[in-house]
């Protein structure tokens, strides 16, 4: 859908304001540059035709042949400062220009306070153009207006000249410059349509050759054979897009020529008239220099016109994608006066919540009510795909339910400040990250307020029952947790932990994040051996009789002694209670619990 001549103004000026916030001075200094470089063409023509006229003459006069030739060489040695000024002035508008769309394009996504954004494929093509239009579309639209202008500048000096020769010269030179002003806006709008068609084959060949080179996926590339395969995906997606541009550039390609074989007979034409005149008497020999130079830059001058509005024109229309991206609303539900929220004293309750991740996707969550009791474990148990995990994103309200209430001793999620309720919260995620960055960084990211204190990372990654691992690597708490990068003290390029070893990091950096209200475990125990899990589990316990907390495991001798289990089972509550509670009752929960415990005895099959 084409935009209006409105709306394109108005996305202008957002890109100029833009523009004047981040280099105000460069943009300054760049507009007197090129105003100078609009009249340094026609300046030398005419002192070109000013030199040979002189030499023409019968009385030659020596002075002043010397004074046209010193006014020529300080033009020149004008221009050639003022190029590398410009230069330099169009580098750093750059780097601000980068700096600062960067920085707001990462303002934007951190304000994104849910996760729905980012699970949308659309979103993310629009983000993969925002962010390049962030760092380049309002320098490539003044880029392009300040072409424009000086263009402008030098084609309105050449039709004064061409006007005082001949009128007719006039006309002819901008009948010929119509076709490649026409061609190019229209190029421009090809040119962004294919970008748009691109984007998403353009994310898979990265994500494809992402594969060949991380780390994290290296050990199955190679087990399996996968590299043929991935770079078979890569290729094929390159393919596509290379097709795309290819008959994009036969269709610039073909046009270009055909207008470019109609500016060169225009010009010939011109030229044959202006020498027929010449030798006719009627032009002098610097006039024809005059019309040989001011046709040609003319036509040149209309065709960088249209170049430049087009390029304007492309840095405009994607710098939209970058300004709806930084603009976009959280997917979450603000509350007009959002309500304090204390610390918890009773209850949260889920009351009759349904939930699914999209519009037309399953039910994952279907009519959940239950309550996590204020100091009390209260665990959740169930098959793969129950919705166990997807509860814990509803508590840390990355998502809202689409029907049901969440409640926070009465008070709806929904009304309280996002930021403050997950201030109250610390967790351990099932797909915790492990962060390239030093330990003590690793664990203080819990809390980065405190991320200073040194004695009280310490003190979590003991509780965790990784100090000693931790305190004995090259550099202690120091040591960065990364092959990836070399430190640049000793040279050193840090050393990588265990899984096990990382899931007692993310523990320590839940932990960290003390006196919160909640503290959430979603499978901490997993990858650990037994010695560890048991050890795990005895932190764990400890830990808990002094908080609230809500865990999730699939090994039951890590939930049985919570104060309560919540059993889900196809997105409901099957059944609550105590552990000794659901044994009693014969149901799911015990034969959960006894098919693993018979896994432990070598002579009764597990599924017997």
């Amino acid at each position: 859908m084409k935009e209006s001549a409105w709306s394109q103004t108005q996305m202008l000026l957002v890109a100029l304001r833009f523009l004047i916030r981040a280099a105000r001075n460069e943009a300054m200094g760049l507009v007197i540059g090129v105003l100078f470089r609009g009249f340094t063409p026609v300046a030398t023509a005419w002192l070109a035709k000013l030199l040979v006229d002189s030499l023409m003459r019968d009385n030659l006069r020596k002075d002043e042949v010397l004074q046209v030739v010193a006014i020529m060489g300080l033009v020149g040695l004008v221009t050639a400062i003022f190029s590398q000024v410009i230069r330099y002035l169009n580098a750093e508008m750059d780097r601000k220009l980068s700096f600062r769309g960067q920085q707001e394009l990462a303002i934007a996504m951190g304000r994104m306070q849910g996760l729905r954004r980012l699970e949308e494929p659309d979103f993310h093509d629009r983000l993969q153009i925002a962010g390049h239009a962030g760092r380049a579309g309002p320098g490539q639209v003044f880029a392009g207006l300040l072409g424009v202008f000086q263009a402008v500048v030098s084609m309105a000096s050449f039709f004064v000249v061409l006007l005082f020769l001949d009128w007719r010269l006039v006309l002819v030179v901008f009948v010929a410059s119509v076709p490649g002003v026409v061609n190019n806006l229209r190029q421009s709008r090809r040119r962004f349509e294919l970008v748009q068609r691109t984007a998403s084959r353009e994310r898979r060949e990265f994500f494809y050759s992402g594969l060949l080179t991380k780390l994290s996926v290296a050990k199955e590339v190679r087990l399996f054979g996968l590299s043929a395969f991935f770079v078979g995906r890569m290729e094929s997606e390159l393919s596509s897009i290379h097709a795309e541009h290819r008959s994009y550039d036969r269709r610039v390609a073909w046009s270009q020529g055909v207008l470019a074989a109609f500016g060169a007979l225009s010009v010939t034409a011109c030229t044959a008239w202006a020498v027929t005149q010449c030798v006719n008497h009627h032009l002098s020999i610097g006039d024809l220099l005059i019309v040989m130079a001011a046709v040609p830059g003319v036509i040149s001058g209309a065709v960088n016109v249209s170049d430049h509005l087009a390029g304007a024109s492309f840095g405009l229309t994607s710098y939209r994608q970058f300004v709806d991206v930084v603009s976009v609303q959280s997917d979450l539900s603000k509350a007009v006066n959002p309500k304090p929220i204390k610390g918890l004293e009773c209850e949260i309750k889920f009351k009759n919540v349904w939930f699914r991740y999209s519009e037309d996707g399953p039910w994952i969550l279907k009519g959940v009510s239950f309550s996590v009791l204020v100091g009390r474990a209260t665990a959740l148990v169930g098959v793969n795909g129950a919705g166990k995990s997807t509860i814990v994103k509803l508590l840390c309200r990355f998502y809202d339910p689409q029907v049901g209430e969440i409640h926070w001793d009465g008070q709806d999620l929904r009304d309280v400040d996002i930021e403050e309720l997950r201030s109250r919260i610390g967790a351990v995620f099932q797909d915790f990250v492990d962060y390239e960055l030093s330990v003590a960084e690793n664990i203080g990211l819990g809390d980065i307020g405190n991320l200073g204190s040194r004695s009280e990372i310490v003190a979590a990654a003991k509780t965790a029952g990784i100090d000693s691992v931790l305190a004995g690597l090259p550099r202690g708490y120091d040591t960065m947790l990364t092959r990836s990068f070399v430190d640049s003290d000793d040279g050193s390029s840090g050393v990588l932990l265990s899984g096990g070893q990382w899931q007692r990091l993310a523990l320590a950096r839940a932990l960290f994040r003390k006196d919160r209200d909640l503290l959430i475990l979603d499978e901490p125990s997993a990858g650990l051996d037994p010695f560890a899990e048991a050890e795990l589990s005895r932190c764990i316990r400890a830990h808990r009789a002094t908080t609230t907390s809500v865990l999730i495991s699939h090994r039951m001798n890590t939930v049985r002694d919570a104060d309560h289990i919540v059993v889900l089972d196809g997105g409901v509550v099957a059944e609550s209670g105590t552990h000794d509670e659901l044994v009693e009752k014969n149901g799911i929960y015990r034969r959960m619990f006894e098919m693993q415990a018979r896994g432990y005895q070598s002579d009764v099959p597990v599924d017997a």
